[in-house]
């Protein structure tokens, strides 16, 4: 098991010795839209965090496809400005993050269907707190394991469960969606 930091309301004193916090001059905040997460009324959340962000002075950057923020990531002087990376869509998109780019303080917009690790965290799907936040920079480390070079966070399946959901992955083309029998 390793650590990784996400960006979080504080916990009690108790829970967590010394508190943690983002250093002051770190503006930079880099945001991955999964557009598959969750519905698209959800997305509006996107625009809040972003115009939050802006209006606390920090710096957003909004990125759709994930192979545009690995070369922005690697290719960038201005990372030693980073705050944090947000994962805006689901547990996925969290993961995805986690395992990238290790290290990296993470925030979660929760725009997915179910978010386990940002009702764990107890993160609201909304983007003008999930900023204020950031722009808090409090702390909170978390637990990752590891398996074949994948970090998670949440859980790790294999077998039947395992190729079930790989499966439903691999072939939704659009949010999912309930059906009632």
């Amino acid at each position: 098991m390793e650590k990784s930091l996400t960006a979080a309301a504080p916990l009690p004193h108790s829970a967590v010795s010394p508190p943690l916090r983002l250093p002051p001059e770190r503006r930079v905040v880099v945001i991955l839209r999964n557009p598959r997460s969750g519905s698209h009324q959800r997305a509006t959340q996107v625009l809040s965090l972003i115009k939050e962000l802006r209006r606390l002075g920090l710096v957003p950057r909004l990125f759709r496809h994930r192979q545009q923020l690995h070369r922005w990531m690697e290719h960038r002087p201005g990372r030693v400005q980073l705050r944090c990376l947000v994962a805006a869509g689901g547990d996925g998109t969290v993961g995805e993050l986690l395992t990238r780019f290790p290290g990296v303080p993470l925030a979660i917009l929760p725009l997915g269907n179910e978010n386990v690790l940002a009702q764990y965290t107890r993160t609201p799907r909304d983007g003008v707190h999930v900023a204020r936040l950031i722009a808090a920079g409090h702390l909170r480390p978390l637990d990752i394991g590891e398996v074949n070079g994948r970090r998670f966070a949440l859980m790790l399946s294999v077998g039947a469960d395992a190729d079930i959901i790989h499966h439903v992955h691999d072939h939704r083309r659009g949010h999912v969606t309930y059906a009632i029998y």
